[in-house]
C-alpha cells in the first residue's frame, strides 16, 4: 500500500476525512501521490469532499464533481483527481484576481504620487509666470496681495489666462 506522511502528525496512511491538510501545504507532492494511487483516490466518499470543501474554503468544489453511488457502501463517491484539478483552477483564478487587485492599487498609488508631483511642478510654473507678468507691468502690490490671498492668486491666474478655466 501507500505509505506517506499526511498533514496530521504520525499519520502513516491515507485519511479520507482530512486529506486537504497536506494538499493545502504541498499541492504538487500530494497531487502526485493521488495520481500514483488513482484507483484508491477515484472513489472518495462525499462526506470527505464536504469536509474538504468547508475546510479549504473552496466554494463550490463539490458542485463540480460527478458523484456516483457505491453499490457496496451505498455512499456517494467522486474522483479526488478531478477535485484537485478544480482546486488548481480555483487557486489560479484567485491568484489572478488578487494580483490584478494589488496591481491596480499599486498603480493608483503611483499615479496619485506622480499626479501630485506634476501638479506641484505645473503650479509653481504658473505662479512664476504670473509673478513675472505682474512685475513686468509694475504691479508689485498685486504680487504681494496674491502671495497672501490664495483666492486672489487664483483669480489672477485665470484673468491672465495662465491657468486653464475649470481648474479651481
Amino acid at each position: 500500500g501507500t505509505d506517506f506522511l499526511l498533514g496530521v502528525e504520525n499519520q502513516q496512511r491515507e485519511n479520507l476525512i482530512f486529506p486537504w491538510r497536506l494538499m493545502e501545504l504541498d499541492y504538487l507532492t500530494y497531487g502526485e501521490k493521488i495520481e500514483a494511487n488513482r484507483e484508491f483516490f477515484s472513489r472518495i466518499p462525499r462526506s470527505a469532499f464536504d469536509v474538504i470543501d468547508c475546510c479549504v474554503n473552496i466554494r463550490g468544489m463539490v458542485k463540480e464533481l460527478n458523484f456516483m453511488i457505491n453499490q457496496e457502501t451505498g455512499e456517494e463517491e467522486a474522483d479526488m483527481c478531478k477535485a484537485l484539478a478544480g482546486i488548481e483552477r480555483n487557486a489560479e483564478r484567485r491568484g489572478k484576481e488578487e494580483g490584478m487587485r494589488e496591481g491596480k492599487e499599486e498603480g493608483m498609488r503611483e499615479g496619485k504620487k506622480e499626479g501630485i508631483k506634476e501638479g506641484m511642478k505645473e503650479g509653481i510654473q504658473q505662479v512664476g509666470a504670473l509673478m513675472r507678468r505682474l512685475l513686468a507691468e509694475g504691479k508689485q502690490e498685486e504680487v504681494l496681495k496674491a502671495a497672501k490671498d490664495g483666492a486672489y492668486l487664483q483669480r489672477l491666474l485665470l484673468e491672465y489666462d495662465i491657468a486653464p478655466s475649470g481648474v479651481f
